[in-house]
């Protein structure tokens, strides 16, 4: 677990772990996860990885199945895809910013699925 460092003007720094690259399974993958930089990772099969999670911020993430930020709070992503298998259930959310988020759908004309 990071600890906050207390500097002598009262501002609190909190040094963030970092996961870079990963392909992640399982249900649950980084439940309650926390502190944490997330870039260039994909979340594969398995319901809800980021479930409980808080201070996330999520660079270039893929999310390919269900709720993969449930109940989280304080959450960045930045240039992610959610697939067309990850429904966001954003109302389940606290304090959510998306930057250039992109959704792949399935097209309901038999078309290929669309980015959107």
């Amino acid at each position: 677990m990071n600890k906050p460092t207390f500097h002598n003007k009262g501002v609190i720094e909190v040094k963030l772990k970092t996961i870079t690259q990963q392909y992640l399974t399982g249900e649950r993958a980084l439940f309650k996860a926390h502190d944490l930089e997330i870039n260039n990772t994909t979340f594969a099969d398995g319901e809800s990885p980021l479930k409980e999670s808080r201070n996330v911020t999520l660079k270039q993430p893929i999310f390919k199945w269900k709720y993969p930020l449930w109940y989280s709070q304080h959450v960045t992503v930045d240039q992610g895809l959610f697939e067309t298998m990850s429904a966001l259930a954003s109302g389940t959310l606290r304090i959510l910013r998306l930057r250039i988020v992109r959704y792949r759908h399935l097209s309901y004309f038999g078309g290929p699925a669309k980015l959107s």
